[in-house]
């Protein structure tokens, strides 16, 4: 049994690395994209609402520091929701793809449309 409990644990660990390190791509590639743009300022004010992290600031604060209305800086918070999650289900599809790829083959990514609770 302390067998299983460890293959458990060294699976759940793995893919908790695996989903972070694959956010960490994502925001990278929409960053990249953003300096592209001449607009990396912009993308590393709102990147707060994006990642989760924990927010020192409001979406009304934000606006008023960068000169526009909540709701515009809202729309643009929503429009860069959908290029992460595209990105991700694309990064998982080539995951489980991969003939070589982990036993955790074919699970869905924790937090993302087709998994458990979502």
């Amino acid at each position: 049994m302390p067998d299983l409990l460890v293959a458990a644990i060294c699976v759940q660990l793995f893919e908790q690395q695996w989903a972070i390190t694959l956010l960490e791509q994502t925001v990278a590639k929409l960053r990249g994209e953003f300096q592209t743009a001449g607009k990396l300022d912009f993308f590393e004010e709102l990147k707060i609402f994006l990642t989760g992290e924990k927010r020192a600031v409001s979406h009304a604060e934000l606006s008023a520091k960068l000169g526009m209305t909540e709701a515009a800086l809202k729309m643009a918070d929503s429009r860069m929701r959908p290029r992460p999650e595209s990105s991700l289900r694309l990064a998982r599809l080539h995951f489980v793809s991969d003939q070589h790829a982990s036993p955790i083959r074919g699970r869905a990514i924790p937090g993302t449309a087709g998994s458990p609770g979502n």
